[in-house]
């Protein structure tokens, strides 16, 4: 078992899915601990319609709160610039120095992972735990062999569909913690109106 297992992304924002993979993490004894680590700049994503990091970061410490075995990291901050995973890792290497983590990534992002930046150098010097709904063995087929498998029972919940909700103006209760529901919408809506300024 890791001392603790990353979760980054844009978290754009966080909901149900982001929480149920954590849990799973913790249920299936992969990791003592999970850290939430929202990015700041992506190098791959470049949309308007993202939430200011600040308030992607408050949702998740919202989101959290109840949960003892999650937590938020800032290692991924704008401050940082344009972090490419490669940077991240190294960052954690020095701010856990005596700390045995594994990144967690989905399936898909393991089929593409030749393509990252520094993929040699990550797959060497990092632990990489792939969310999948595949047993290991199926999995394996298909990616790098140096990758660990967390298979999981199937939760379709992405953050896109959530921000076309809200978009609509449509119920999203079924997707996100009910208590950022309020804060998010607030969110959403300062979002909306500055980008159409």
């Amino acid at each position: 078992m890791y001392d603790f297992a990353i979760l980054g992304g844009a978290f754009n924002p966080i909901h149900n899915g982001h929480l149920y993979i954590a849990q799973e993490i913790i249920k299936q004894e992969v990791a003592q601990e999970v850290i939430f680590i929202p990015n700041g700049q992506h190098p791959l994503k470049n949309t308007p319609l993202v939430l200011p990091y600040k308030q992607r970061f408050t949702l998740i410490e919202s989101a959290i709160a109840d949960y003892p075995n999650l937590s938020i990291s800032n290692l991924d901050c704008p401050d940082y610039g344009i972090s490419y995973t490669f940077h991240l890792i190294k960052r954690l290497k020095s701010a856990y120095p005596n700390k045995d983590f594994t990144f967690v990534i989905g399936y898909d992002n393991a089929l593409n992972f030749a393509k990252w930046y520094e993929a040699e150098w990550l797959l060497n010097n990092t632990n990489f735990t792939v969310v999948s709904r595949n047993s290991p063995d199926q999995a394996n087929h298909q990616i790098d062999s140096r990758f660990n498998i967390l298979t999981i029972t199937p939760y379709d919940i992405s953050s896109t569909e959530i921000r076309q909700r809200l978009e609509r103006h449509s119920d999203i209760s079924h997707l996100v913690p009910h208590k950022i529901i309020p804060q998010l919408i607030a969110y959403w809506k300062n979002l909306r109106l500055a980008s159409h300024q």
